[in-house]
């Protein structure tokens, strides 16, 4: 095929008369003329090939708290591209238009479209306003002003221009979200390193499944900060996504390692990760895998594809906040709640209020020096300064 989408799959092995692919932990075997379970990459003649390099989807320029990312760069944006497909199976998913599509070679969602100032009329402004879910972060995959009425027309985005674009705008750095980023490997590592070279940061939104192969390349090409998602407990995660959790505490555990800035997402979904103790579990492995100054966000759900429970109560949440602190965790977030003071940050020492946020803005910021202007305590907040 000609086509800028395909290029030689990065890491890949041989087997007898298939290729393994090693992006992400499903190692999929896949035979000549196959797929590997993400749609994603194709054996052509016993090489592997990934036919999304970008092949964007989705394209804004969203606030860092979005992500959600409250301890970088607060206040930030970031030019924000996803692709198409997932390595989960996740039921309850928000983006499902893009996360449970193959690649479509010259199309892009509406939120695109959007973004880079198509005109639209009247009538559909409206029809996708009346089809936005009250959810703010990406990390459950949520796209603002997304329809899933059509897809419009798109175009091949190269990491020269995406990076172009994020220098045009104003944005402060990239991220790599909407669907799962891992599955455009090749197309973030050629757009980290360029990003890097014009002094801007470099994010991902992921489920954390990722090869340790995967997670090395990315850091040495620039990867600065990773969301990640912990869906629940092993028997959960399993269940549900068909995964492997403890690939995701693996993960989690070496991007800290390495440097990465990790902040760790939990959509807490009735009857699926909602149980005391499972919450409870996850906040106790973030303390003592990853340390008590990392942020945990405790995210509420909304029903979408193929799962119909109720949204999360909020006192749901405001109890997976309190098991949070309970368990240790200095920083413990609620998300999709506008207006919930436990959106805000507060200094573990003394309790002063220190970023006041209100949906996606920063309403304000009291830090001095990144310490809190009340005891003094060094409060761990990545600013670049």
């Amino acid at each position: 095929m000609d086509t800028p989408y395909l290029i030689k799959a990065l890491l890949q092995e041989k087997l007898n008369g298939k290729v393994r692919c090693l992006t992400c932990e499903r190692r999929c075997e896949v035979m000549d003329g196959g797929l590997g379970w993400c749609r994603t990459r194709q054996n052509e003649g016993g090489t592997l090939y990934t036919l999304i390099y970008g092949n964007v989807s989705s394209l804004s320029a969203n606030p860092i708290e979005k992500k959600p990312l409250y301890h970088f760069y607060p206040g930030s944006v970031a030019l924000t591209a996803g692709s198409w497909s997932c390595n989960f199976n996740c039921p309850w998913c928000q983006n499902w238009d893009i996360s449970k599509s193959p690649p479509r070679p010259g199309r892009v969602t509406t939120q695109a479209v959007i973004a880079s100032g198509a005109k639209q009329s009247p009538s559909r402004k409206e029809e996708i306003a009346s089809s936005q879910k009250p959810v703010l972060s990406e990390a459950e995959g949520t796209l603002l002003a997304m329809t899933r009425a059509e897809q419009l027309p798109g175009r091949y985005v190269s990491p020269e221009d995406f990076v172009a674009e994020t220098v045009h705008h104003g944005c402060q750095g990239t991220s790599i979200s909407f669907n799962e980023p891992t599955l455009s490997l090749e197309w973030s590592l050629d757009v980290f390193r360029l990003a890097r070279q014009r002094g801007l940061y470099n994010t991902y939104v992921t489920n954390g499944y990722m090869t340790s192969e995967a997670l090395e390349l990315l850091v040495e090409a620039g990867l600065d900060a990773m969301n990640v998602d912990i869906k629940g407990d092993a028997a959960a995660v399993k269940k549900h996504c068909g995964t492997d959790v403890e690939k995701v505490w693996r993960n989690c555990r070496e991007g800290k390692k390495a440097g990465v800035h990790i902040e760790v997402t939990t959509l807490v979904i009735p009857t699926v990760n909602d149980d005391e103790g499972v919450l409870r579990g996850i906040a106790r492995r973030i303390r003592q895998e990853l340390g008590v100054d990392t942020t945990w966000h405790c995210s509420g759900y909304y029903p979408a594809y193929k799962f119909s429970a109720p949204p999360t109560p909020l006192q749901t949440l405001e109890r997976a906040h309190d098991i949070g602190r309970e368990e240790g965790l200095d920083f413990v977030y609620l998300g999709n709640v506008l207006g919930h003071p436990y959106e805000n940050t507060y200094c573990p020492g003394c309790g002063e209020l220190l970023i006041r946020r209100w949906g996606l803005s920063v309403a304000q910021n009291r830090f001095e020096d990144n310490k809190c202007p009340g005891c003094g305590r060094a409060v761990p907040v990545v600013t670049g300064s």
